[in-house]
C-alpha cells in the first residue's frame, strides 16, 4: 500500500502510472490486458482522487470505448465489471469525477449489457483454473511489482537521462514493456546456458539484441515464452526465442534442410514492405522479358487511339492479363491465367506479381466489388484467395493511438493505402459485416489466432471459402501462407506509365 501512496503523491506521478498501464491494455497478449486491468483496479482503489481525476479524463474515456468493443469477450467482461464498480463506488456522487457515470449511461443506452457482471470479482476456487486468475498473495506481488515498473517507468519519463545510458535501461519507448518487469523481477535465468542463431536479427528498439546466423548468444534470461534475453559482443538486451536454438552444432543452413513445414519467416525491418526469407526450393521468380516489353511499348505508341477496331491479339498478349472489369478497372483471378494457374503464393510474392502487370492486389472497398468476389469465388469453387488487406503492425505504427486497438482500428488496403472500417463494424454503404463471426478460436475475425500457435502475427487480408463452415467470409491470416490471389488495376502504377511515356494509350 505505500507504493500506492507513492502513486497518489502527485498528478504527475498519477498521469504516468496510468499511462504505463494503458500501453499494457492495447497488448495483443489478452494475459497482459487482464493483468493490466487487475492493476488498474488495485491503484483505483487505492491510490486516491489524483488517481480518479486520471479516470475521468477524456483521454481514458476514449481508452475505455475501445476495449468495450474487444474482440476477446473475457477481457470485455472484465472491463464493464470495473466500470460498473467505479460507478456504484467512489465515481458515484462527487462532480469532478462525473465522466465515468456519463460512460456507463452512454454504454448502456447504445444497447451495452451491464447486467451479466458482477459487482465484485469473485475469487471462488474453480476460478484458479483460468490463467488469467492468480490467487491473492500472487495477485498482491504482482500488482506491487507492476506498481513499481510503472513508479520507475515515471521517473524515467519525467527525468530525461543522459544519452549515454544503457540500451537496456531505456523502458519508456519499448514496444514491449511488459518484459522489463520479467526480465528486473525474474532470476530464474540459467547461469552459462548458450543457444545459436538460425536466423539475422537487427534490433529495432534500443532494448533489443542485435545479432547475426550462427553467433552464439549468452543466455540472461528466458522466463518469456516470445521474448529473451541474452548478451553478445555488441551489449545484451531482448530477441525472438524463436530465432535460437539450443543445439550449438546446428548450422543454419542445415536448420533450413531439417524444416518440416512450408512456413516463410518474417524478417523485422524498418520499412513499410514485409520481407520474407524463403527456402530456396519454394522462391517463387518473376521473370521480366525486356524484349517483350519494349515491343509491347512501341505497339502501343503506334496505336491509333481513333481506331474502332479491336487491339492486335499480339498487343492482348503482351499487356497481360484482363480477365474481367468492373467500373472501369481490370481484373483477373491467378487461376484463370496460364502463367499462374497452378502457382500459390505467400501475400508478398501475391502482390509483386500483380506489380508486374501495372496491377495490385485487389482492395475491396465496396459491397458491390465484394459480392463480385463472392462470385468468383462461388463460382469457381475457390478455397481462398489474397487480397491487399493488411495490418499496421510495423515500424511507425506502434505510436498511433487512433490505431489501437490494432485488430479494431489498424486494417488498411495497401493498395491504395485507404484505411478500413472498424472490424467490429459494418462499413459504410454496406449492409452488413464482411468480417467472419468465427474461425479457428470460435471468435469473430480478425482473431490473430496463429500468434497463440507459434507466435506469428496473423496480418494479412484473405478471402476464405467456408474453411470454418462460415460460408465466404474475411479473415485475418499469417502473410506466409501460400495462395492464389485476384489482382486489379493500380491507378498509381497505371499514372507512372503514363507520365514517363508520353502518348501511350493504356
Amino acid at each position: 500500500m505505500d507504493i500506492c501512496d507513492k502513486v497518489g503523491t502527485s498528478s504527475q506521478n498519477a498521469k504516468d502510472c496510468l499511462r504505463s498501464i494503458v500501453k499494457r491494455l492495447y497488448c495483443q497478449d489478452p494475459h497482459v490486458v487482464m493483468q493490466a486491468i487487475t492493476l488498474l483496479d488495485a491503484c483505483a482503489s487505492n491510490c486516491g482522487k489524483v488517481f480518479h481525476l486520471e479516470i475521468a479524463s477524456r483521454d481514458f474515456e476514449n481508452d475505455l470505448r475501445k476495449l468495450i468493443n474487444h474482440p476477446q469477450p473475457k477481457i470485455v467482461d472484465k472491463i464493464k465489471a470495473l466500470l460498473k464498480k467505479w460507478v456504484e463506488g467512489d465515481f458515484k456522487t462527487d462532480p469532478q469525477l462525473n465522466l465515468i457515470p456519463s460512460l456507463y449511461n452512454k454504454l448502456r443506452s447504445e444497447g451495452h449489457d451491464f447486467s451479466s457482471v458482477s459487482d465484485t470479482p469473485k475469487r471462488s476456487t474453480t476460478l484458479s483454473r483460468d490463467p488469467n486468475v492468480v490467487t491473492n498473495s500472487q495477485e498482491e506481488s504482482d500488482i506491487a511489482r507492476a506498481i513499481q515498473l510503472s513508479l520507475q517507468e515515471s521517473k524515467t519519463h519525467t527525468q530525461s537521462t543522459s544519452s549515454h545510458s544503457s540500451p537496456a535501461s531505456k523502458r519508456s519507448t519499448s514496444l514491449y514493456p511488459s518484459m522489463n518487469s520479467v526480465v528486473g523481477a525474474s532470476n530464474t535465468s540459467q547461469e552459462g546456458r548458450k543457444v545459436r542463431a538460425l536466423y539475422d536479427f537487427e534490433a529495432a528498439e534500443d532494448n533489443e539484441l542485435t545479432f547475426l546466423a550462427g553467433e552464439i548468444i549468452n543466455i540472461l534470461d528466458d522466463s518469456h515464452p516470445n521474448w529473451w534475453k541474452g548478451s553478445n559482443q555488441r551489449g545484451e538486451g531482448l530477441f525472438p526465442s524463436n530465432f535460437v536454438t539450443a543445439d550449438l552444432s546446428v548450422e543454419p543452413e542445415e536448420f533450413t534442410k531439417l524444416e518440416h513445414s512450408n512456413k516463410k519467416l518474417v524478417q523485422f525491418a524498418e520499412e513499410v514492405e514485409v520481407k520474407m526469407v524463403k527456402r530456396e526450393p519454394e522462391v517463387v521468380e518473376v521473370e521480366i522479358d525486356e524484349k517483350k516489353m519494349d515491343r509491347l511499348l512501341h505497339l502501343l505508341h503506334e496505336a491509333d487511339p481513333q481506331c474502332d477496331t479491336s487491339d492486335p491479339q499480339e498487343m492482348l498478349d503482351l499487356e497481360g492479363p484482363k480477365q474481367f472489369n468492373f467500373r472501369g478497372h481490370n481484373y483477373f483471378y491467378s487461376g484463370h491465367v496460364p502463367a499462374h494457374a497452378n502457382q500459390k503464393v505467400d501475400w508478398l510474392d501475391a502482390r509483386n506479381i500483380c506489380r508486374e502487370y501495372c496491377m495490385d492486389l485487389i482492395s475491396i472497398e465496396t459491397q458491390e466489388e465484394n459480392n463480385m468476389v463472392f462470385r468468383l469465388i462461388q463460382q469457381n469453387d475457390v478455397p481462398y484467395i489474397w487480397t491487399s488487406g493488411r495490418l499496421c503492425d510495423f515500424k511507425g505504427c506502434e505510436n498511433r493511438r487512433d490505431l489501437e486497438p490494432k485488430s479494431l482500428y489498424g486494417w488498411f488496403w495497401s493498395a491504395n493505402r485507404e484505411k478500413m472500417a472498424p472490424t467490429n463494424q459494418v462499413p459504410n454503404g454496406w449492409g452488413f459485416n464482411p468480417w467472419s463471426q468465427t474461425g479457428h478460436k470460435k471468435v469473430r475475425q480478425p482473431d490473430n489466432a496463429e500468434y497463440d500457435i507459434n507466435g506469428t502475427n496473423e496480418s494479412c487480408l484473405s478471402v476464405l471459402n467456408n474453411v470454418y463452415n462460415d460460408g465466404i467470409a474475411w479473415h485475418d491470416v499469417a502473410c506466409y501462407h501460400e495462395k492464389p490471389f485476384v489482382c486489379e488495376d493500380s491507378e498509381e502504377l497505371l499514372n507512372y506509365v503514363a507520365s514517363t511515356n508520353r502518348g501511350i494509350r493504356l
